[in-house]
């Protein structure tokens, strides 16, 4: 037997071959968020033949708009999970990006927990939207649910991606730090959670609405300065604040509908083209070739690009 293996903890073995077997999920998040890649595409040359077709001979694609909002949902929801196997979820590094490997996994696993619990809630309401919904689309009368379902189903793999992830931190810190410390960090995650729920549930009696709002600024900043992924903490934010201010039950029914018809929405259909755009000009690099011709005309100057 290698020393490696008689060193190893025999909790970090297990919670590592746990993690293991949740990472199976991988590989197939990654063919649906290709899958969702190509619908992408679909939809750009959609939304460009519509535009086309508008203005050209003035008869747009009969009920492109809807189309265009459901297949969004499933472009978002098909990527979410392989997104966060990747890594790709926007967080701020302030303080974390100062912090030992060891130290880093310690705050992580804090912070995993809490994203975990805002990821929970929203497949528990957003599930619950989906069983009670009745909406169809206008012109083709196609029904909400089965694209809640996707999105609930998305966000079921990206539970399990960040489970997966908590389970290496959880190893890392306990070959790191020691058992001890492991349990100290989950128990303070969910000492964490524990109280967001008591003040979504209690509504803070006695403190004013402005002062709530303040409060929950300062708890907005704080779970982005810790590393938490800023979309989570924005969430987490909405669902404890707006609950202490109107409720509850307003909170999660809003909670179940908010992401779903954010991403369905057709406002956002011209971020395609941005998107589009902004993979030419990085896969091409002619935007290196743009910055260094901005550089050369304007670099000599005071204040430079800033120009």
């Amino acid at each position: 037997m290698s020393s490696n293996a008689i060193e190893t903890p025999p909790l970090a073995a297990q919670l590592e071959s746990l993690s293991a077997l949740i990472r199976r999920t991988e590989p197939f998040c990654q063919r649906i968020s290709t899958v969702g890649m190509y619908i992408f595409m679909g939809l750009v040359i959609l939304t460009f033949a519509d535009v086309l077709l508008r203005y050209v001979i003035g008869s747009p694609i009969s009920g492109s708009i809807e189309i265009t909002e459901m297949l969004m949902s499933v472009v978002l929801f098909s990527s979410v999970a392989y997104t966060y196997w990747r890594r790709g979820h926007v967080s701020m590094d302030i303080v974390t990006g100062k912090l030992s490997e060891l130290n880093k996994n310690r705050l992580g696993a804090i912070t995993t927990v809490w994203s975990l619990a805002v990821v929970f809630f929203c497949i528990t309401c957003m599930g619950k939207y989906a069983m009670t919904t009745t909406d169809t689309t206008s012109v083709w009368n196609m029904s909400y649910k089965p694209f809640i379902w996707f999105a609930v189903f998305g966000c079921v793999l990206l539970f399990l991606a960040m489970l997966s992830h908590l389970l290496d931190q959880l190893a890392a810190i306990i070959r790191g730090g020691g058992m001890g410390s492991a349990f100290l960090m989950l128990g303070i995650g969910l000492l964490g959670v524990a109280l967001s729920v008591w003040v979504a549930v209690e509504r803070l009696p006695g403190i004013s609405a402005p002062a709530q709002g303040v409060i929950g600024m300062v708890y907005m900043f704080t779970m982005f300065f810790l590393g938490m992924p800023v979309a989570f903490a924005l969430m987490g934010t909405s669902l404890v604040f707006i609950a202490s201010l109107r409720g509850l039950t307003a909170a999660l029914n809003l909670f179940g509908t908010a992401w779903f018809s954010t991403c369905s929405s057709y406002t956002w259909a011209p971020l395609m083209f941005f998107l589009l755009m902004g993979f030419l000009c990085f896969y091409s690099r002619f935007g290196e070739d743009l910055y260094r011709t901005a550089r050369n005309w304007c670099g000599h100057f005071r204040g430079g690009l800033a120009i």
